[in-house]
């Protein structure tokens, strides 16, 4: 019986060529697209997943009584320690510590090492390493030892098993012997450790070159350690673990907030502050998997809809059928069985597609993720995906077609279907849905890209300080720069104040309260580079260098977020030697998506090593300014390599995330277009062909042929009207909730949503219009020679 099915099925694909390919090109762009989408998404939610000690393992965040923290993963290097003496559940713990930008030097070749990290010898243990040549489980990290990843042995010795019993040394600190190297982590891991020593080499290590002292371990002054817990077994309220550290530590910290995070939901948790590497959006792993589901939907509605649509090509089969005893059973076996090897050949091509895709996705997305075909699950999960597909797709038509009366399906009467016109309503609701969503985000996201940012960034460059060489002769490498003819200006900072700055709790004067606010060091000359303007009192550059010391200038948001009329005069930080004297109007330091918070000004010159970049304004060609920068640079450079960022690029950079959402927006609305196209094609043909005799007819009485093609598309133009009466709240809705979280955005208007409808409206009577105009000017002796 079932191979019978399977030959009439490829009897009628054969047979009806143009719809087969229509229904499986459709099918298959959905599918792929599903293929795609899921794979990624399946990527995201399942980081570490594959550690088998992931229902045991929590990485640790803290924050204060009220939730406030610029680092919550950050921890004291105590904490560890006493949670696992004070708390029976908690087996063991591991802390790691980063250090970055060093010189370091190994088989007589020096470079800069990104990061070195210091952990505890439970990290091997907690994160599942696997070493090349030595046994993983006893292993101890000892203090003059480093491991090394296969990718970095590789790098740094050009062979993996060469590594092991060579000399790596941190200049000016000490060597490390290479003790064991292992397999580089997983790609899905939130972890990116290359380089690991004990950390009983973070005292010495953390401000090696930076500062001038070593730190504490058994205090609870220094933030710098994620630190992870594994608990004895898996338990089902780990608050209560939560809890009971807040408490062990409490004496130490005060009132703080204690959260853990499982080692699996790490990668997608807010908590989650990129320390390692960048961190998931589940916002937009969430919308990913429905656009996934929404294109599949198109697809499928496609399907049902072209099936459906051309019941009268198999209307005297099925009547024929029953009449000669046929079962309605045996129909809808016959029509699922055509629908899933409909499905079959769809997938088959769909997975082409997917292979063709997955490259430019990848490069998309920055993934390396893969269709898993060495796993024999893939193949069962493809053959489920497609029986499922085929079976959903095929359903109402097999009903749908096995209910005609047999005696209706001989004599080849009409049947309309309301649902096939809800389906075909259903489609269209998508495209305007996604439409109207790219408008808005496409929108927002060039209206932050063209927001006055409060300064010029035109001709502006940015280069980090970190070699001790350049911070030790800042002044002479300033001067050398500010010889060139090209470079006009150049500033120093403490920070990358556009990278947000750091955030200190300060005295107000006449307040009980701190204020939390952004604190930053720059050279006098610093707003008048940068173009900012102050509308209150003078900048540093006006003052007597005598009389800058307690100076302080404030941006207009502290004046808003402390009442204050002007902040001329005011008292901050060290309330006996400080006070404001000028404010500068609001500038965007951060991103557009954030507002403007409390920033602070003080000023130095930068002659003990202060700053830690450098702002140039130059004039000509960007190339060459950047050759004489790189040679002044290298000068005066121990170590560190030369590198730059164009201020207008670091801004775009910040709304990548929103780029990214408006080209996937676009991306899969112009796919969910094309796919219902395809279903309009192929049911303007059908309607064609049914409505042919009626053509003729009022032909005859003299309709013309723009009365013709109106009569044929005036129902589809209505019929998206009404849709969109429907739709349009509801997309209204969600995009204004979704603008609220950005603190500059767009004001919605009619035009969003009054644009999707009209390019819709015209990209359907450009599908239709064709085969309307040609059914509209057939002679109708050829429709009615029959009659």
């Amino acid at each position: 019986m079932l191979y019978n099915f399977i030959k009439i099925s490829l009897r009628h694909i054969r047979k009806d060529r143009l719809h087969a390919i229509v229904n499986i090109t459709g099918l298959a762009i959905g599918m792929a697209c599903f293929i795609v989408l899921i794979v990624y998404v399946n990527n995201e939610y399942n980081y570490d997943a594959s550690n088998p000690n992931k229902d045991l393992i929590y990485q640790v965040y803290m924050t204060d009584s009220v939730g406030v923290s610029d680092g919550p993963d950050r921890l004291m290097a105590p904490l560890g320690p006493l949670a696992k003496e004070a708390i029976p559940e908690i087996e063991s713990f591991a802390r790691i510590g980063v250090r970055g930008d060093l010189e370091v030097s190994a088989v007589g070749n020096d470079f800069i090492l990104p990061k070195i990290h210091s952990v505890d010898n439970t990290v091997i243990d907690f994160f599942d390493f696997e070493f090349l040549d030595a046994e993983t489980e006893g292993f101890e990290l000892r203090e003059n030892d480093i491991i090394l990843s296969e990718s970095a042995a590789n790098k740094v010795f050009g062979n993996a098993t060469n590594a092991i019993g060579k000399t790596f040394e941190i200049v000016g600190y000490k060597d490390f012997i290479v003790s064991a190297v292992f397999k580089d982590l997983p790609k899905n891991s939130h972890l990116a450790l290359d380089y690991l020593i004990s950390f009983n080499n973070v005292r010495d290590l953390t401000f090696f070159k930076i500062f001038n002292y070593k730190i504490d371990l058994t205090k609870w002054d220094i933030s710098s350690f994620p630190t992870y817990i594994k608990v004895d077994q898996p338990i089902n309220d780990v608050q209560l673990i939560a809890d009971k550290i807040e408490k062990a530590i409490a004496p130490n910290t005060g009132e703080v907030i204690i959260k853990l995070v499982p080692l699996d939901e790490i990668y997608l948790s807010d908590w989650n502050t990129s320390y390692f590497k960048p961190k998931g959006e589940r916002a937009y792993v969430n919308l990913y998997a429905a656009i996934a589901l929404i294109i599949l939907i198109v697809a499928v509605v496609n399907y049902t809809n072209l099936s459906t649509a051309r019941f009268s090509k198999r209307a005297k089969e099925v009547g024929v059928r029953k009449v000669l005893g046929g079962y309605r059973s045996q129909l809808v076996q016959q029509f699922l069985v055509e629908s899933i090897t409909m499905s079959l050949f769809s997938t088959v091509l769909a997975v082409c597609l997917a292979e063709i895709s997955m490259p430019y996705f990848n490069s998309y997305t920055g993934k390396s993720v893969q269709i898993p075909y060495g796993s024999f699950s893939t193949y069962l999960y493809f053959l489920a995906f497609t029986i499922i597909v085929g079976l959903v797709a095929g359903i109402y038509p097999s009903l749908f077609l096995s209910r005609f009366k047999p005696l209706k399906s001989i004599r080849n009467k009409s049947h309309k279907s309301s649902f096939r016109r809800t389906l075909v309503g259903l489609q269209f609701a998508i495209c305007l849905v996604l439409m109207a969503l790219t408008g808005i985000v496409y929108n927002q996201y060039q209206y932050m890209r063209d927001l006055d940012v409060g300064f010029n960034t035109d001709n502006l460059i940015t280069v980090p300080l970190r070699d001790e060489g350049l911070q030790k002769s800042y002044q002479n490498f300033k001067n050398d720069l500010l010889s060139s003819p090209q470079i006009s200006g150049v500033v120093g900072s403490s920070f990358n104040i556009f990278s947000g700055g750091r955030k200190i709790e300060t005295d107000i004067e006449g307040s009980e309260e701190d204020l939390p606010i952004v604190y930053e060091r720059v050279e006098r000359g610093f707003f008048e580079l940068m173009g900012m303007q102050i509308s209150e009192g003078t900048t540093f550059k006006d003052i007597p260098i005598s009389e800058t010391r307690g100076a302080l200038i404030v941006n207009e948001a502290t004046l808003s977020t402390m009442n204050w009329d002007s902040g001329l005069n005011k008292r901050l930080m060290d309330l006996e030697v400080n006070k404001v004297t000028g404010v500068v109007k609001n500038f965007i330091y951060g991103t557009a998506k954030e507002r403007v918070e409390p920033l602070m000004f003080t000023t130095t010159q930068g002659n003990r090593g202060e700053f830690s970049n450098v702002y140039i304004r130059y004039n000509g060609d960007a190339s060459e300014v950047l050759r004489t920068i790189a040679k002044i640079f290298n000068s005066y450079a121990t170590y560190s390599a030369f590198e730059y960022t164009f201020l207008e690029d670091h801004f775009a950079a910040k709304y990548e995330a929103e780029e990214k959402l408006s080209q996937a927006f676009s991306l899969f609305s112009l796919l969910a277009l094309f796919i219902a196209s395809l279903g309009i094609f192929g049911l303007s043909v059908f309607m064609a062909e049914t409505r042919l005799k009626e053509i003729g007819i009022r032909k005859v009485f003299g309709a013309e042929v723009r009365q013709i093609v109106w009569m044929l598309n005036s129902s589809t133009t209505l019929l998206i009207c009404a849709v969109a009466v429907f739709v349009m709240p509801i997309v209204y809705i969600y995009s204004n909730r979704w603008l609220q979280a950005f603190a500059n955005r767009i004001e919605l208007n009619l035009l969003y949503f009054a644009m999707p409808i009209v390019f819709l409206i015209i990209s359907v009577w450009i599908i239709q219009l064709y085969q309307s105009l040609k059914s509209a000017k057939l002679n109708p002796v050829v429709s009615l020679r029959n009659e």
